[in-house]
């Protein structure tokens, strides 16, 4: 998938230790992809870091072209945002 990043979701994964690497994964093989805000999509995957799951939820502005990261994040609050009826569910979890 070709795709452009926001200076946010740059300054985000830098902040936050997340490699291109994890984007890239999640972005060409989701767990989920959601529908977000302002016709957006959320792309997550759960991954395993130092032992602890995560997922990791990448914001995309599908419209543009290439479409644009907008935003990128970890969290351990799996319950809060994993869903179990998505339009597209794989149910993986990629390890880091």
């Amino acid at each position: 998938m070709d795709y452009r990043f926001d200076d946010h979701a740059v300054d985000q994964m830098n902040a936050r230790r997340i490699s291109q690497t994890m984007v890239d994964n999640v972005l060409t093989n989701p767990g989920q992809i959601l529908p977000g805000k302002k016709g957006r999509e959320v792309y997550q995957s759960k991954v395993v870091r130092h032992g602890t799951t995560f997922v990791l939820r990448v914001f995309v502005e599908p419209r543009l072209k290439p479409p644009l990261i907008i935003s990128v994040y970890l969290t351990d609050n799996i319950g809060k945002y994993w869903r179990e009826e998505t339009y597209f569910n794989t149910g993986k979890t990629q390890e880091e």
